[in-house]
């Protein structure tokens, strides 16, 4: 406000000295006009009195313009930092969670097939002993053998069944894994799109400070 006032003064001392200059009067036959020598120091003194306000008022601004400049370039930095530490702290936790859950996944996968090949080998080796069993002890072989092959189409019935139901088992669980990882990856790119939003145009403070000053 006071450099916009100083200005107008300048511009005032300069309206009025144009005044005077057309009022002088002129030397006959020639461009030339006389003045008063003190009117015209005092004209000089108060343009320089004037331009040295504004003067003094423009670098003051632009001392404070160059602490605004320092002190949001620091800001900028400083919220640089601090996103790109939260970033990696995000991504450092997401990819440990994500490894534990694999591997617990993968572990239970395991037992699943361990559990399951056992019982598997436990039915058809029951199913082979009490086939042995019974054509060893009937006295009508074919029936034996019909009954004997049955039991043993029974249990390879009964095993695949149970080798579906861990196939279906174990796929549910890689799924999982699928969900988990995908909700992985998206902390991680929500990560990024803060941290890009902490881009800030510096350039822009100095200006919208000086208008307000304006």
């Amino acid at each position: 406000m006071e450099q916009g006032q100083n200005i107008n003064e300048v511009y005032e001392v300069l309206g009025q000295l144009g005044v005077y200059l057309e009022k002088a009067k002129r030397v006959p036959l020639t461009n030339q006009c006389v003045i008063d020598r003190a009117v015209a120091l005092d004209f000089v003194q108060r343009l320089d009195k004037s331009m040295s306000h504004a003067i003094k008022e423009g670098k003051r601004i632009l001392d404070q313009e160059s602490s605004i400049l320092a002190d949001a370039k620091k800001h900028y930095e400083n919220l640089t930092a601090e996103a790109e530490a939260k970033a990696n702290k995000l991504r450092m936790e997401s990819e440990q969670r994500a490894q534990a859950v694999v591997a617990d996944a993968s572990a239970h996968v395991d037992q699943l097939v361990a559990d399951a090949q056992r019982q598997a080998d436990a039915l058809v080796s029951n199913a082979q002993r009490q086939a042995d069993e019974l054509v060893a002890q009937t006295a009508v072989m074919v029936r034996a053998e019909q009954q004997a092959n049955e039991i043993v189409s029974n249990a390879r019935g009964d095993a695949e069944r149970m080798r579906l139901i861990v196939r279906d088992r174990c796929t549910e669980l890689y799924k999982r894994c699928e969900n988990e990882a995908i909700t992985v990856a998206n902390e991680l790119r929500d990560a990024r799109i803060k941290l890009d939003q902490y881009d800030i145009v510096a350039e822009g403070v100095p200006r919208r400070v000086h208008d307000q000053e304006r």
